[in-house]
């Protein structure tokens, strides 16, 4: 899915907006497990997608391949996951900022 460079600058994104409401070094283990909890689901969904991607791109059987990428041809017409609306709404129109600052406000530390 190559999202790797967008996961680290959402993960710069959290942090940096999670970083901004820390007053004392006290709050830091807080904005940390803040952090945490907010990328680990999307990171690791993304690592699973990611995976799934590069086992369907790295086949070596020809049969499998065929049939890869008839599947692939049939994604175009209907929804599938490589290219349905929710998955790329989800993938491209994520706010990482936004996402920090509703957790912080939502639990300040």
């Amino acid at each position: 899915m190559a999202q790797g460079l967008n996961l680290g600058m959402e993960d710069a994104a959290v942090f940096g907006s999670l970083l901004s409401h820390v007053q004392t070094k006290d709050q830091i283990p807080q904005a940390t497990a803040m952090y945490e909890r907010l990328r680990l689901s999307r990171t690791s969904r993304m690592l699973e997608e990611t995976e799934a991607h590069g086992a369907r791109f790295h086949l070596s059987d020809d049969k499998l391949i065929e049939q890869r990428d008839r599947d692939l041809a049939r994604s175009f017409e209907k929804d599938s996951n490589w290219t349905h609306p929710q998955q790329q709404k989800w993938i491209w129109s994520y706010d990482a900022y936004e996402d920090a600052e509703k957790a912080y406000l939502d639990e300040p530390f």
